[in-house]
């Protein structure tokens, strides 16, 4: 759970600039040959962001903040952690991608009424690679969906939906010419229906992916 008041954006934002800081000073490090000889990872001749396509898998470790409903019931929903896939195209230094999470959590309203509910997230996101090096900094954002269905202790069921935008920085890694990796700390943002407010979704993205040359 995430606290209130600004301070669940502001940790949200100190961490996306934390990830994609420690990604770029990865990048000044190896492109200074910091690293040592581990092998070529910078650009070569027969590298480059040309146009591809990927798949890949992902996970996020979700925590969310704590939304009022009619100015007085508290809706708390615990951290998770949603597990998904996606596919993109890329094209220079510029990629957009598509992809589907799903996880369970748990919430509690007004203080006391306690549901278990699945919740899965459909976005749609233009990634900026910032170098044209197989480590780089990304800069993302993008639009899309998401939907929770849960049932409280007392058989009582609900589903609700909404749209979202999200923003996101952290690090692109292109380990070979076909195997690539990313992290990425994201925040989500989202207002159901009869919400006060909007929930804020946030945390650390990572994924693998298979890349089609």
């Amino acid at each position: 759970m995430i606290d209130k008041n600004g301070s669940g954006m502001l940790r949200g934002m100190v961490a996306s600039a934390a990830v994609l800081m420690l990604f770029g000073g990865m990048c000044v490090a190896d492109e200074w040959g910091d690293w040592g000889d581990w092998g070529d990872w910078e650009e070569t001749d027969d590298w480059s962001r040309q146009l591809a396509g990927e798949i890949y898998v992902v996970g996020q470790m979700v925590g969310s903040d704590t939304v009022t409903y009619g100015g007085i019931a508290e809706d708390e929903i615990d951290s998770f952690t949603a597990y998904g896939i996606g596919v993109g195209i890329s094209q220079g230094y510029f990629a957009v991608n598509t992809e589907f999470l799903m996880g369970s959590t748990s919430e509690v309203w007004a203080g006391s009424v306690e549901a278990d509910a699945d919740i899965w997230f459909w976005n749609v996101n233009v990634d900026w690679n910032v170098l044209p090096t197989r480590l780089t900094p990304v800069l993302t954002g993008g639009v899309g969906l998401v939907n929770m269905e849960g049932e409280s202790g007392d058989g009582t069921t609900y589903e609700e939906d909404t749209f979202t935008y999200n923003l996101g920085a952290g690090g692109r890694w292109d380990i070979t010419d076909h195997i690539v990796i990313k992290v990425i700390y994201r925040i989500t943002w989202g207002e159901f229906e009869s919400a006060d407010e909007a929930n804020q979704f946030e945390g650390l993205l990572a994924s693998v992916g298979y890349v089609f040359r």
